[in-house]
This record gives C-alpha cells, sequence and structure tokens, in this order.
C-alpha cells in the first residue's frame, strides 16, 4: 500500500521502498523495469509478429542475431530463444514446459482499442475475442496469443 504523503510503499514481506515515478528505491537503489524478455520457441516467427505485424520499432538484433529488442514507450520487450536462454542459466538440461493455461500476459497501452483490433484483423491475425469493457478492471480491450504462445491483451483505460 502506498502512503502518498510519505512516498513510500509497504509491501506484504513488510519491506519499505520509496516509489518513484520512474521506478523504486529498494535498499538505497532505483529499481526500474526496463524490459519483459519473451522466452520463444519459434525465434522468427515471433520476430516476425511483433515487427512485422504489432509494428513495433526494433531497437536492436534482427534474424540472426538470436535476440530482438523492440521500442514499447518508456520500456522494451525483448526475444530469445528459450533455449538459448536455459542453456544461458545452465538448465538446458530440463524439459521444455508442456502447453498450459497461459502464466503471463504482455499488456499494450493504445489509444484506440478498436482501431488496432480492425488493424490487426485486417493482417490476418485471429484474435481471441473482441474489444469489449472489463468495467470491473477499468479498460477497454481484447486478447490474441503471438506465434509461440504467448497471450497479449491490447488495452485502453477507460475514463473515470
Amino acid at each position: 500500500m502506498l502512503d502518498v504523503q510519505t512516498g513510500q510503499h509497504r509491501s506484504e514481506f513488510g519491506r519499505r521502498a520509496i516509489v518513484f515515478l520512474n521506478g523504486l528505491l529498494i535498499g538505497g537503489m532505483i529499481l526500474k523495469l526496463s524490459h519483459v524478455r519473451l522466452l520463444v520457441k519459434d525465434y522468427l516467427s515471433c520476430l516476425e509478429f511483433y515487427r512485422d505485424v504489432m509494428e513495433l520499432e526494433v531497437s536492436w538484433g534482427d534474424e540472426e542475431t538470436n535476440y530482438i529488442s523492440f521500442k514499447t514507450g518508456g520500456s522494451q520487450i525483448g526475444l530469445f530463444p528459450r533455449s538459448d536462454m536455459a542453456t544461458a542459466v545452465g538448465e538446458a538440461h530440463k524439459p521444455v514446459n508442456a502447453e498450459h493455461q497461459p502464466s503471463q500476459c504482455l499488456i499494450m497501452a493504445v489509444d484506440d482499442v478498436d482501431a488496432i483490433y480492425a488493424l490487426l484483423k485486417s493482417k490476418g491475425v485471429r484474435c481471441i475475442n473482441t474489444p469489449h469493457d472489463m468495467n470491473n478492471w477499468g479498460v477497454r480491450c481484447f486478447h490474441l496469443y503471438d506465434p509461440d504462445g504467448n497471450l497479449i491483451e491490447v488495452n485502453k483505460e477507460m475514463a473515470v
């Protein structure tokens, strides 16, 4: 819970952190989310999806680098082959997860949910649902999967 007078946040673990507009101060260090890295099975299909279909601007990497970052406002989305990450952290011997319900969701904020939905549909993207208001969430949104099965929510905050 954030105390707006002190600018401090008490987590469920009882630690205190000072909240800044661009990150948190924890233990004297600023913690800021810089990007999300999706660990994918099909690197090239996902690269083409985020670059060509979602039209995200590439900030680093390409088809040959096995890592690519896309600009998304104040942060970035990175793609990296799942097997390469497993090798990098010494866990290549573990089995790859079987298909399952989503364990994460990439949220993309836009100015016009319906226009983005129409654009993606015109490019042949299969969406899970159509744009709809989630009043209890305070957003208008729709959902789709990228070629690797990562769940994406495209949303816009509703006026209060």
